[in-house]
C-alpha cells in the first residue's frame, strides 16, 4: 500500500458511485500467482482461462459492474451461508462496543437489505484510512485489527471496514463472506490490493458489496481472487503476492 495506491482507489471509488449508465463487461489478462479457481469464477466474474507456469499463472477473467441496479442481477444463491455467520478473532461481534454499535443503529428494527445498506454507510463515514496499518499488512506483518478496536479507534484500512461492516451483518444473522482481491487501473497498469464483502439475500443471493466506500454492489475493475470468514482464513498473502496485467479489453 502507498499513497499514490490510496489516490487511485479514491479516484476509481468516485468514479463508479457516480455513474449513471451501465458498463460493458470488461475481461483481464493477468499474470498471478495467489488465487483461488472457484471464487475467481463466481459471479460476477468468469474465469476464461488459466495457463499454469512455475512463476505464476496466466489467467484471463471477465467481469461486470455490479453498482448500478444490483437488484435486478441474478446472484448465486449457493449453500453454506451458515458458515459465513462465525465470529472470529478478526470479526468479533459478540464484543459489547460491537453490540453497543448494532442497537444504536437500530438494525434490528431493519429489513435486511435496510440493515445492509445502513451498516454500509456508516462504516464509510465513520472509519478513516489508516496509512500505517495498511503497510504493515501489505508487508506481511499484521492482519489487521478487529471490528471492536477498529470501532474504538475508527480508523482502518479496506480490511478493517470488512471486519467492522461483518460483524454487523453476522449479527443481525445476515451471512457475511470476506473477499479479498485486487482493485485494477482501466487507465495504466496500476493496481491495489484490496478487500470488499458479500451479503447473503434469501431473494437475490451473493451481493458484493464495499464497506470502505460504503457502495451497494461493486464496480467492474475489482478481480476477487479469495474469500473466508476473515482476512486470515481466505488464505492470501499480501506480501507474497506477484502480479502483472497484461492487457484488458471491453465486451458486450
Amino acid at each position: 500500500f502507498t499513497s499514490k495506491m490510496l489516490v487511485f482507489l479514491t479516484i476509481n471509488f468516485t468514479i463508479y458511485e457516480g455513474a449513471k449508465v451501465m458498463e460493458k463487461k470488461i475481461e483481464f489478462t493477468m499474470i498471478l500467482n495467489q488465487f483461488d479457481e472457484e471464487v475467481m469464477n463466481s459471479f460476477p466474474q468468469k474465469l476464461v482461462s488459466v495457463k499454469k507456469s512455475f512463476f505464476g499463472s496466466k489467467i484471463v477473467v471477465q467481469n461486470e459492474s455490479t453498482h448500478l441496479e444490483t437488484e435486478s442481477f441474478n446472484f448465486v444463491k449457493e449453500k453454506g451461508q451458515k458458515d459465513f455467520l462465525q465470529s472470529s478473532v478478526l470479526v468479533d461481534y459478540e464484543n459489547p462496543l460491537i453490540k453497543e454499535c448494532y442497537k444504536n443503529l437500530k438494525l434490528e428494527e431493519m429489513n435486511n437489505l435496510e440493515a445492509i445498506k445502513t451498516a454500509l454507510q456508516f462504516v464509510k463515514t465513520t472509519i478513516q484510512f489508516d496509512m500505517d496499518l495498511a503497510k504493515e499488512i501489505g508487508s506481511g506483518k499484521s492482519s489487521g485489527r478487529c471490528a471492536s478496536k477498529t470501532l474504538e479507534l475508527k480508523k482502518g484500512t479496506c480490511g478493517e471496514c470488512v471486519n467492522l461492516f461483518a460483524a454487523l451483518m453476522r449479527l443481525k444473522s445476515i451471512p457475511c463472506k470476506f473477499i479479498t482481491g485486487l482493485c485494477l487501473s482501466l487507465t495504466n497498469n496500476r493496481h491495489s490490493l484490496h478487500a470488499w464483502a458479500e451479503v447473503y439475500d434469501e431473494i437475490l443471493g451473493w451481493v458484493p458489496v464495499c464497506p470502505q466506500s460504503g457502495c451497494f454492489g461493486v464496480p467492474r475493475f475489482f478481480v476477487k481472487t479469495h474469500q473466508g470468514i476473515d482476512f486470515d482464513d481466505t488464505g492470501a498473502k499480501f506480501s507474497k503476492l506477484l502480479f502483472k496485467l497484461k492487457g484488458f479489453r471491453e465486451i458486450e
